[in-house]
């Protein structure tokens, strides 16, 4: 006799997922060392041009190109993929267009194609583990596949 979850549960697509990331208070760390290169070229650059003004545009383009450092995201994963909001925006990410992905301690990398490829970085999403680091991994897992085409993950829990 069998033991366990049903045979449908363990095919069935899980649970969609929904959370909120703050990313300077989430991932301090690395957000905290973006404010500290943000003033350092406003520093430097002021001193190198003598102007303020330009040290502002400076900034503002940092600012403006990077604000998934500083913006409050949005995130949900369900089984059409994965959305991101953020200032109103929102971006659909349907699983069938991922080629693949890399997990690191933060989340996920969603990559563009199934080979790696030096300007993978350009088209990446990351997805942050979140509050429900297993189901996302899960999530993945499904939709996916395992990264390394196995049958079983290495054991990786976030």
């Amino acid at each position: 006799m069998r033991s366990g979850p049903p045979a449908a549960a363990l095919y069935r697509a899980p649970d969609p997922l929904a959370w909120r990331s703050h990313p300077l208070w989430d991932q301090a760390p690395a957000s905290w060392l973006w404010i500290v290169l943000l003033l350092s070229i406003a520093i430097t650059t002021a001193t190198m041009t003598g102007s303020l003004g330009w040290a502002a545009v400076a900034c503002g383009v940092l600012v403006a190109g990077s604000p998934s450092v500083w913006l409050p995201t949005r995130y949900e994963v369900s089984r059409r993929g994965v959305t991101i909001r953020r200032l109103g925006l929102r971006m659909s990410i349907p699983w069938r267009t991922i080629g693949s992905y890399r997990i690191d301690r933060r989340g996920v990398l969603l990559l563009p194609h199934r080979r790696t490829r030096p300007t993978d970085f350009l088209a990446a999403v990351h997805v942050p583990w979140g509050p429900h680091g297993d189901q996302l991994l899960a999530a993945v897992v499904h939709h996916l596949g395992h990264p390394d085409g196995s049958t079983s993950h290495s054991g990786f829990r976030p």
